[in-house]
């Protein structure tokens, strides 16, 4: 199953992050983040890696969380990212 998108989810959720985050909680995932369009498993493991990443204050490219906060963005463009996972380089 996945999160049902629907007008005005952006603004439902919203408050509850905010009281999530402030009591260091950072909800994210195919359940935790409840957006559709980044719900799949490669996605869901981005978010962790950038929540864990921003927790630990980490100044990484991961650490903004473009995962959970711009979906539109890392869903409208080819990854060609120069980052790599412990040696792994994406580039092309």
């Amino acid at each position: 199953g996945y999160p049902v998108p629907f007008y005005g989810r952006d603004q439902l959720c919203k408050s509850t992050f905010q009281v999530l985050e402030a009591a260091g909680i950072r909800s994210r995932g195919r359940f935790g983040a409840w957006k559709y369009e980044v719900a799949n498993q490669d996605h869901s493991f981005m978010q962790g890696v950038e929540a864990a990443d921003a927790c630990l204050g980490r100044n990484s490219p991961f650490a903004a969380e473009k995962t959970f906060h711009s979906p539109g963005f890392v869903n409208a463009r080819e990854n060609r990212s120069e980052v790599s996972f412990s040696g792994y380089n994406n580039k092309r």
